[in-house]
């Protein structure tokens, strides 16, 4: 007549203790002193058939769940294309479907939810997957086409009609790190990755569709854009510049230089400062665009140590025996501390200027066509490529004088000059006379041509210089039978 545990509340009855769980029932089933308290529902799973490949007519199927005890109401949610022909309320229904459903794939969740007389819900589900066919083949796969190692990137497909699941396979060296199964994935990329296919497929209880692929392939850095930088006269040079443009898909840039270059800042970035030995010749620069794939594509550039190329030699070329003070002169050679001029032996002389940009001729009473000027910058590091102004002749041909002092025309001057937009010509006429005024590039060739009448006393003509590229170019006032040139400078 004794018990070894206090608590329970009716010796004659096991199912009561104060272990149980309360059900309704009527009873104090876990001996806690209320009748049908926090009611659990010992709810089941619903039977009847849950995947089904049928003929594409009309039909019906039958699903039910157990009956709980103290159950008093049931409703049932069908998915898209099922309706419940019998039995909604209760714990067993009847659905039909149409020839038009099955063709479209009823597919998604059926639920029941219970409650009781002594209050509280329940919910039981089941996936419906009735079709008459696999799906169809998936479309293109979304997604990059390139991928590196370290990378993290997301594939998809568009929803496939009649699909329950999407199996992906991916390349060596890829991992799926979510969503298999569904139409959108996340994959990693390891060291291992070198390329591949991927490929999807759609299934259902009929069957797998046809899959899709999509070749992934390495992606590999393109080649930088062009590197910029002075890339000659860099005999003993400190903090030179050199910059690329970069490529789309690198994360960084090695660069390498020749013997005689170091890099002082900037290896890894896009752009670096480089000093340059005072022995330096020449020698290439290279950047090599990188990613986590490795190497990409190179840009190189050759750079010397001697100056490069000079400019056009400006200069008149028709020339009277015996003229004296001609001008010839080039533009700054970067890099450049000295400039070596050569003019005809025979015909010229230098009397000043020799060893920078600008000289001084005279010529002798001798003849000769043909003849040429020659110019090379030079430093430490060497001499640069000969620039010649040829088709010098000398001849009593152009012995033209090139002043107006017997002419009506006198005091010509040109401001500004340099000019940027407009420059000024103003001349003295001594009577009312007639005048042409060209303007001529290097080459001879007239870029501009006025005709007017100069009054008696000061004349002032205005000519736009706007059109003009910056150079050199010369100002040829005519007027009768005389002319005389002058040099006009545009920035």
């Amino acid at each position: 007549g004794s018990v070894l545990v206090d608590g329970d509340c009716d010796d004659n009855n096991i199912a009561v203790n104060p272990g149980a769980a309360e059900v309704c029932n009527g009873i104090d089933d876990d001996c806690d002193g209320l009748t049908d308290d926090n009611v659990i529902i010992p709810i089941g799973s619903i039977s009847g058939p849950a995947q089904q490949c049928v003929p594409v007519v009309f039909n019906f199927a039958t699903y039910s769940i157990p009956a709980p005890v103290g159950a008093n109401f049931y409703l049932w949610n069908v998915p898209t294309g099922m309706t419940i022909f019998s039995g909604q309320g209760t714990n067993s229904i009847v659905v039909s479907w149409t020839a038009q459903a099955v063709h479209n794939g009823i597919s998604g969740p059926m639920t029941v939810t219970i409650s009781t007389t002594c209050g509280g819900t329940a919910t039981s589900s089941m996936y419906i997957d009735i079709n008459y066919t696999a799906p169809v083949q998936p479309n293109s796969i979304s997604g990059p086409g390139k991928v590196c190692p370290g990378d993290v990137a997301t594939y998809s497909v568009a929803n496939v009609a009649r699909a329950r699941n999407y199996t992906w396979s991916v390349p060596a060296g890829m991992s799926i790190l979510s969503g298999q199964g569904t139409n959108i994935i996340q994959v990693s990329v390891s060291g291992g990755y070198t390329g591949g296919s991927m490929s999807v497929y759609a299934s259902n209880v009929c069957g797998n569709g046809v899959s899709r692929s999509k070749t992934i392939s390495i992606n590999t850095a393109l080649a930088p854009g062009a590197i910029i930088g002075q890339s000659s006269g860099l005999c003993g040079a400190t903090g030179v510049l050199f910059t690329t443009a970069g490529s789309a898909n690198a994360s960084s840039y090695l660069w390498t230089v020749p013997a005689g270059v170091t890099i002082i800042s900037g290896q890894g970035t896009n752009s670096i400062s480089a000093d340059i030995s005072n022995a330096f010749t020449s020698g290439t620069i290279s950047v090599t665009a990188q990613n986590g794939c490795g190497n990409g594509g190179t840009r190189t550039l050759t750079i010397t140590g001697a100056p490069g190329q000079a400019s056009p030699i400006t200069g008149i070329t028709s020339i009277c025996p015996g003229a004296t003070g001609i001008v010839y002169e080039v533009n700054t050679v970067a890099g450049a501390s000295s400039y070596q001029w050569s003019v005809p032996a025979t015909v010229g002389t230098i009397i000043s200027g020799q060893g920078t940009k600008q000289i001084t001729v005279n010529y002798s009473l001798v003849t000769a066509s043909g003849q040429a000027i020659t110019v090379r910058a030079s430093n430490g590091c060497g001499i640069g490529p000969v620039r010649s102004l040829t088709g010098i002749n000398v001849n009593v041909i152009n012995c033209i004088s090139p002043r107006m002092d017997e002419a009506a025309i006198k005091e010509v001057a040109v401001y500004p000059n340099p000019a940027t937009t407009q420059a000024n010509i103003r001349f003295v006429a001594e009577q009312e006379t007639a005048y042409q005024l060209h303007v001529t590039d290097l080459s001879g060739r007239i870029l501009m041509k006025e005709a007017g009448t100069a009054l008696n006393g000061t004349n002032l003509i205005e000519i736009s210089t706007a059109q003009l590229a910056s150079g050199i170019y010369y100002i040829n006032l005519i007027s009768e039978g005389a002319q005389q040139q002058i040099r006009l400078m545009v920035e």
